[in-house]
């Protein structure tokens, strides 16, 4: 008689709630995603392709990738603007660094390239080429779905580049024509206001120019949204009275230098500091390395937040890409020369350490250097040549050396001898420090 009622109370029982699992590529995964740590996360996904061979990866790899890919774009397009641009397309980059690509990125990139190419057109008061990176890149946008996005793009810069080009166009017109005449005053007054609105525009820069070598005051004028600083020489178009002489800025140290050689035959000059300033009064073991004396004109080369070097120059002594240009940012690979020197390539294997180095291609220098090496947080000295920051065959397995409270630090994970003593883990470097890795012995000098 108890059987029915058994078989009643099992039909109406609850099921017992189901625990909710998820396996996730790390525990800190949901964390980085949220707060924009994107790099940590793909070289995670790198670490599982290539340390893991489980038919389950299959399935969960391309899983995790969408999950990246999404939360990426996502702050990605929310944060998309001129003055970003750059940022992002460095970020974006560094995926397929990761061995991540998808088409969205790829979408993304080319949509970021568009707009800080519609930014630097306008710096050079190409307002027409602007507009038309404007359209491509909206075009692209409402591809991705980013109508919204847009429609906000073009409302902030579509008046303003309409009226620039009109305006560029009628005192360009003008200041041809006063210059011709040999109306100086008022050919310096319409390439002031053009500089005001496009600081890079090459007519109005050689008007100004022309009158560089006369004792003329220097003003600074603010140049484009990403804070560049022109000096040109600024009078009253009115009156013709030059304006106040402005003191000039502190100019920063170029400091924390010094010389690593690998078996007293492989040279690097080392800098640990994350601004340099190349002029004439810099340390000449700077000019030996890049080949140049920069006798007129001074560079600014500094490095980021995000770990991407960029420099500013006030005179036309740097050519990227076999273009001579005044601001800009360094890429990986990049060719570059200062002034009449040689020719160097921009190497950064991870972005994220901040660490690059300006290798001379060809021969050495004249003291033996190959090149400038740009350290951030941390470096490899050998190990894999794709990732070491100052490469050397005979190690095969990478010396890190980082800054700790201004000091630099070492450590390998094989004994190594520090100064003649055989050492397990890490040692603090102060110059002059003898290492010796294996059977390659290097040597720091301050």
């Amino acid at each position: 008689m108890w059987r029915p009622l058994i078989n009643k109370w099992r039909r109406t029982e609850s099921p017992a709630p189901a625990v909710a699992s998820r396996m996730v590529p790390h525990a800190e995964w949901s964390q980085w995603l949220t707060q924009g740590q994107w790099d940590q996360a793909a070289v995670c996904l790198e670490q599982w392709r290539q340390t893991q061979n489980k038919p389950e990866l299959a399935i969960l790899i391309p899983r995790w990738e969408t999950e990246l890919v999404e939360a990426f774009l996502k702050q990605a397009w929310a944060d998309l603007k001129p003055e970003t641009a750059v940022r992002w397309l460095r970020r974006t980059d560094r995926f397929a660094d990761r061995g991540l690509s998808d088409d969205r990125l790829e979408t993304f990139r080319q949509t970021a390239d568009l707009i800080w190419d519609l930014e630097r057109s306008e710096l050079c008061g190409d307002c027409a080429q602007a507009l038309q990176k404007l359209d491509q890149a909206m075009g692209l946008m409402k591809q991705a779905g980013q109508d919204g996005l847009a429609r906000r793009l073009s409302e902030a810069h579509r008046p303003r580049l309409t009226q620039g080009h009109d305006l560029i166009l009628e005192w360009a017109v003008r200041m041809r024509i006063h210059s011709d005449d040999g109306q100086h005053s008022q050919a310096m007054a319409l390439a002031q206001r053009i500089i005001a609105i496009a600081p890079d525009h090459p007519g109005a820069q050689a008007v100004l120019k022309r009158k560089l070598d006369q004792t003329l005051p220097v003003a600074r004028l603010e140049a484009s949204t990403r804070s560049t600083v022109v000096q040109v020489p600024i009078s009253d178009p009115q009156t013709n009275d030059p304006a106040p002489i402005q003191s000039p800025d502190p100019k920063p140290v170029s400091d924390g230098l010094w010389q690593v050689s690998l078996d007293r035959a492989d040279t690097w000059l080392l800098s640990t500091s994350a601004e340099i300033v190349l002029d004439e009064a810099m340390d000449k073991r700077l000019a030996d390395a890049l080949g140049h004396e920069f006798r007129s004109g001074q560079i600014h080369l500094s490095r980021d937040e995000e770990g991407c070097w960029v420099f500013e120059s006030d005179s036309d002594v740097v050519q990227v890409n076999g273009k001579w240009t005044r601001r800009g940012c360094l890429l990986d690979g990049s060719p570059i020369r200062f002034g009449n020197g040689p020719e160097m390539r921009f190497i950064q294997p991870r972005m994220e350490t901040g660490s690059a180095r300006l290798e001379r291609v060809g021969r050495p220098s004249p003291e033996g250097v190959r090149g400038l090496v740009l350290m951030g947080s941390m470096m490899n000295v050998g190990g894999d040549p794709a990732t070491a920051e100052i490469p050397h065959q005979s190690i095969s397995r990478p010396m890190v050396v980082w800054l700790k409270t201004a000091e630099l630090w070492a450590r390998h994970d094989q004994p190594w001898a520090a100064n003649g003593v055989v050492t397990h883990g890490e040692s603090p470097i102060s110059p002059p420090f003898q290492m010796r890795v294996g059977d390659v012995g290097l040597y720091w000098e301050g």
